[in-house]
């Protein structure tokens, strides 16, 4: 099939089915120039700065939500320039991404970064980031007031900070520190995840409350268990005769003095030797 043939039979299709053969055919062709022309090491390639600049500035108008329709998107702005190849594509993408323009997630979902909000204390970060319940998130320098610093940044997390939120159970700032959600995502499932930690907080404490007042109801009943044994052993001591004759005997010697001429341990002995005299 000729030229003239193809490009007669081109005028009857419709204006969006001609663009559609036009980007199909120019990606072609790049295709095949490159396969010509291609070198045993390729060099490596560097967008433009104005490349970056002219693709952001249309990818936060269209803001594909795919890679695949990322990829689509940047064919089409290029389309006008004759194309763009497969690799200048990858490096102009990975740009993007090092730039905190796009975030592409685990499953290739697309967000894009917003403006950083600007705090004026160092109390208003964990409450935008939806950890003021913690305490650890209003201390300076621990790991997650330094986490959140990081994040308010725009910096990566390593591997051990992130385990630290999973174990933490702060599974939305986990997904957001990964890129998987957008900063509206995030703050969704984040209220979400407080509420339910503040609720969680609010049983247990109300769960410790129970506990010590039944442990000091438990101790009260000790005490007056221990008591109420005093009082009843107290009380059948004074109702014991020999108790009886003892205190009766206390208070004659009292009476008379004796203590004062006669030593506590020689009484009994005194006593016995006038009863014997007595009998006699």
């Amino acid at each position: 099939m000729t030229y003239e043939t193809i490009a007669k039979e081109c005028e009857k299709l419709s204006y969006r089915d001609k663009f559609r053969l036009a980007q199909l055919l120019i990606q072609q062709a790049r295709k095949e120039e490159e396969k010509e022309h291609s070198e045993k090491v390729e060099p490596k390639l560097s967008p433009k700065p104005d490349h970056v600049s002219y693709v952001t500035q249309r990818l936060l108008k269209l803001k594909p939500v795919k890679k695949s329709s990322l990829s689509n998107a940047i064919s089409a702005i290029f389309q006008s320039q004759g194309g763009i190849s497969e690799a200048e594509k990858e490096k102009l993408i990975s740009e993007l991404q090092k730039n905190k323009t796009i975030i592409i997630g685990e499953t290739g979902r697309v967000s894009y970064a917003q403006a950083t909000p600007v705090f004026s204390s160092h109390d208003d970060l964990p409450i935008y980031y939806c950890v003021d319940d913690l305490p650890g998130a209003h201390i300076p320098a621990t790991r997650l007031t330094t986490i959140l610093e990081r994040l308010q940044k725009a910096l990566p997390l390593g591997s051990l900070a992130l385990t630290y939120l999973e174990k933490q159970g702060l599974r939305a700032l986990h997904r957001h520190a990964n890129g998987d959600s957008t900063a509206d995502e995030f703050r969704e499932a984040a209220k979400a995840e407080q509420h339910q930690r503040m609720r969680e907080a609010e049983v247990l404490k109300l769960k410790r409350v129970i506990e010590q007042r039944e442990r000091e109801a438990a101790r009260q009943a000790q005490m007056k268990q221990v008591q109420e044994k005093a009082k009843a052993a107290r009380l059948a001591l004074e109702r014991d005769p020999k108790h009886i004759a003892k205190i009766k005997n206390q208070k004659l010697r009292a009476s008379y003095e004796l203590d004062l001429f006669i030593k506590q341990d020689c009484f009994a002995t005194l006593m016995d030797c006038s009863a014997t005299r007595r009998c006699g």
